[in-house]
């Protein structure tokens, strides 16, 4: 295997440096992938184009002005401090992007009093915040939240499921694969690498 190799991988016919980051440990886990399809979708970005990140994961990567700002949604942290489930937004947005948060909405230690979580309203709010043609790009592991997991393998989402990454191998390698093989994946909570898969879906 080339060292080129070693140090890419490829997502939809598009080939991407894997990213290291020392914040969580970026090459151990999604973020070495997540941080560089995403900011590739950001850099594709008009400069006038209405950008919201829901979950604030990216100011923690990505050095200021390198990409368009962008409004941060997020319950605990970020200039927008409110639950997305209630926030009344004074925009559409052309763009959307959500890092590893969608799992964690109403579920573990962000459990709250709003009742069982329903995904698919919360896609349905996701989708009430684009603007005409926008489009939203999320990233989710599986194996984390079973709920999720659940409404992800009865296909009770209306999404695209864009695409599909797992942990080949325990030095960090990842590849392309099915919806079904990523549900197999375990996910650790209490060790690195937290994810053995993810993937990504797209809303519009």
């Amino acid at each position: 295997m080339s060292s080129e190799s070693e140090d890419t991988f490829r997502f939809l016919g598009k080939q991407y440096e894997y990213f290291s980051h020392p914040y969580n440990r970026a090459r151990d886990n999604m973020r070495t992938l997540e941080v560089p399809i995403i900011r590739r979708i950001l850099y594709q970005q008009p400069v006038a184009a209405r950008i919201l990140e829901i979950g604030n994961v990216l100011s923690h990567y990505l050095p200021l002005g390198s990409v368009p700002t962008w409004d941060v949604l997020d319950l605990q942290e970020g200039p927008i401090h409110k639950d997305l489930r209630t926030w009344e937004a004074k925009q559409r947005y052309d763009l959307i992007v959500s890092i590893s948060t969608l799992e964690h909405i109403g579920f573990g230690k962000f459990d709250d009093t709003l009742g069982a979580t329903d995904y698919s309203a919360i896609i349905l709010k996701i989708r009430s915040l684009l603007a005409k043609g926008g489009k939203a790009y999320i990233t989710i592991p599986t194996g984390y939240n079973p709920i999720l997991d659940k409404h992800l393998f009865y296909e009770a989402l209306d999404v695209e499921v864009y695409g599909c990454m797992e942990r080949v191998d325990d030095k960090g390698t990842w590849e392309e694969c099915s919806l079904w093989d990523a549900l197999k994946k375990p996910y650790r909570k209490d060790s690195y690498p937290w994810s053995k898969a993810m993937v990504v879906l797209l809303c519009d």
